[in-house]
């Protein structure tokens, strides 16, 4: 026995909704706030970058202290040293 499905016309659409309504959204916000910050139109390509960024440099931090957390004496509490800056 056969049964038909109908196929969505709307199938593998999601992401270009989903990015048209964010560009849309960064649009309004840019028209918005370009009124507080008349030079916000010449830093969008590298605000699109920061999340990027972010995950790299996070995604690294992660891989660098994991071993260093899982392989230290568990017998020992840890403490934070502040950085000497010069102030004293």
């Amino acid at each position: 026995m056969k049964v038909w499905v109908q196929e969505n016309p709307f199938w593998g659409w999601n992401g270009a909704i989903i990015a048209s309504i964010c560009l849309l959204q960064l649009g309004i916000a840019l028209c918005i706030d370009s009124r507080y910050e008349p030079g916000l139109w010449k830093v969008v390509f590298w605000v699109a970058w920061y999340p990027v960024i972010y995950w790299v440099f996070n995604s690294l931090a992660t891989v660098a202290a994991t071993p260093r957390g899982l392989l230290r004496d568990m017998n020992t509490s840890g403490t934070w040293v502040s950085p000497d800056r010069g102030l004293s």
